[in-house]
């Protein structure tokens, strides 16, 4: 139960990771007038977030007993 839970966590954090480099990247744009840098600077942080996402996903995948059968 604790490394699924661990998991749920890690895949939390991707999540607002993603949230964060999109939000940052929103104000980047703004600030800078620059629309393409703040474009790149969330896809940048965002796609962090996705690979730190899908690592959580992959590992709680391990963690999820099988259905029984029989």
């Amino acid at each position: 139960m604790a490394k699924s839970e661990g998991a749920t966590r890690i895949i939390f954090v991707g999540k607002a990771i993603i949230l964060i480099g999109l939000t940052l990247g929103v104000l980047a744009g703004f600030f800078f007038g620059n629309g393409l840098v703040g474009g790149m600077f969330a896809l940048y942080i965002a796609g962090l977030g996705g690979l730190v996402w899908v690592a959580g996903w992959i590992v709680q995948g391990f963690f999820i007993d099988p259905p029984r059968r029989g």
